[in-house]
């Protein structure tokens, strides 16, 4: 499978255009009613080195989803073992299809506190 890398300004854009953006967790398949992709494919084929030394888990762990409201595009966040990291993977909803993924350390980005990882 191939997976795509999104640049920092590529990811970032996406938001900045993202207009209003809504958490769907647990609501995504009413709202596809379609179906909605199977991500674990993809984060499986994800290279380790664009996870900058992190793993995810060996059960895919979703935290939460988020849908734009003009793209639409899903961001959904998948678990690393590390604390406040993710795999934020992007759907295109209208094509269905996904779009690339970029990993979101939330505690470089924002100074969070992860010495307390669980």
């Amino acid at each position: 499978m191939v997976t795509r890398l999104l640049t920092d300004s590529e990811f970032k854009s996406l938001l900045a255009g993202a207009g209003k953006v809504e958490n769907i967790t647990g609501k995504e398949a009413v709202l596809s009613p379609g179906g909605v992709i199977d991500i674990a494919p993809y984060v499986r084929a994800v290279p380790a080195a664009d996870l900058d030394g992190y793993t995810t888990h060996e059960e895919l762990l979703v935290e939460v989803v988020y849908r734009t409201s003009n793209g639409p595009f899903d961001f959904v966040h998948v678990m690393t073992k590390r604390k406040n990291v993710y795999l934020v993977v992007v759907v295109d909803v209208t094509r269905n299809r996904i779009h690339g993924h970029r990993l979101l350390d939330l505690n470089a980005e924002y100074g969070f506190d992860a010495a307390n990882d669980a």
